[in-house]
């Protein structure tokens, strides 16, 4: 084989080799995952996944900065009304534009929900959140 040919044939190899790396990567790497934001899909999915499991001091990372109290949700002691019992879940929801709607279940009660949504840069976040309940629903609001 002439040197010409083995170059050629090496410069080849690198570049296959190249892409398939490129193609490993970003298919298996975690760094990608957010490069497009976080869907109002995916935020509902995150939510429901912190609930679900009782993770209550991590879901204020859902709601938005301009959500009223979200600093208290930070506390242990903060009321979650009906969201306070472990494994309470959101059974399906629907999107229409920035709004979800959708249902709750607590393990006592089942309840209809709607969310308001706000992206802030990439990511969506919770702004608002209301659960119909009796006698009174429980509100979330956005600050004013």
């Amino acid at each position: 084989m002439s040197s010409e040919k083995k170059t050629f044939v090496n410069e080849r190899l690198v570049y296959f080799l190249f892409l398939v790396l490129i193609t490993i990567s970003i298919g298996s790497c975690d760094m990608f995952v957010n490069w497009f934001g976080t869907s109002i899909s995916d935020r509902v999915d995150s939510f429901n996944d912190d609930l679900s499991s009782g993770k209550y001091s991590k879901l204020y990372e859902h709601f938005h900065s301009d959500t009223d109290e979200r600093s208290d949700m930070k506390t242990s002691g903060y009321d979650w009304g009906p969201l306070d019992y472990y494994g309470t879940h959101i059974i399906d929801y629907n999107i229409s534009g920035d709004s979800v709607n959708g249902t709750i279940d607590n393990g006592s009660d089942t309840m209809s929900f709607t969310m308001g949504m706000k992206k802030d840069g990439l990511d969506y976040y919770i702004l608002s959140i209301t659960i119909q309940r009796s006698p009174e629903d429980f509100v979330i609001k956005a600050l004013r």
